[in-house]
């Protein structure tokens, strides 16, 4: 290769140490320049190799807190769902001492005998102090009569209401309401 300087008769005269260093620093300019990009380099790719574990333990953290809530969430569900079912046992549980304490089975005693014999019950339905039987009978005043005779009753407290009464062909589809009255503690059987 060939160095010839064209412009060397516009350029100032250098004096002849300024020249030879200018020559050298070309020379080992890439010498100098390799080393410090890579150095550079290297000290780059140590502070991205910190962030990067930084940023690892900071996504382990965050997985570990995330991973405890959902174990908090499910045992908050877990307790929601134990709870309602304690609930609900509760709630079946009061049904039956209101029951017992409203003389439910009395009731069902005298039922039975002051049903008609065209008449037959398709549901008995109890809630606290409130009474409603549904079903079926051949005749209008069957149905009349069996009211009549509820109310005499004394488990009942106050008249038993004919609230529904339809004409299905060959039947009648009634629906009775009335109110039980409550057993005082000396009218109650033992174990009931």
């Amino acid at each position: 290769m060939i160095d010839v300087d064209l412009l060397a008769c516009a350029r100032p005269e250098r004096s002849d140490a300024w020249a030879r260093a200018a020559r050298r620093a070309r020379v080992y300019s890439t010498w100098l320049i390799v080393p410090a990009t890579t150095a550079a380099l290297f000290g780059v790719q140590l502070a991205l190799g910190r962030e990067e574990r930084r940023v690892d333990s900071a996504l382990a953290r965050a997985r570990v807190a995330a991973s405890q809530r959902g174990r908090t969430a499910s045992r908050i569900r877990s307790l929601e769902d134990q709870e309602a079912r304690l609930r609900s046992a509760e709630d079946a549980l009061s049904a039956l001492r209101s029951r017992a304490r409203l003389g439910t089975t009395p009731a069902l005693r005298v039922l039975g005998h002051a049903v008609p014999e065209d008449v037959w019950l398709e549901r008995l339905h109890v809630r606290r102090a409130e009474i409603t039987i549904q079903g079926h009978g051949r005749q209008l005043s069957s149905l009349v009569e069996l009211a009549n005779g509820l109310s005499a009753l004394a488990v009942f407290d106050g008249p038993i209401e004919l609230v529904d009464v339809r004409h299905t062909s060959p039947t009648f589809t009634f629906t009775l309401r009335g109110t039980l009255r409550a057993l005082s503690a000396s009218t109650r059987s033992p174990g009931r």
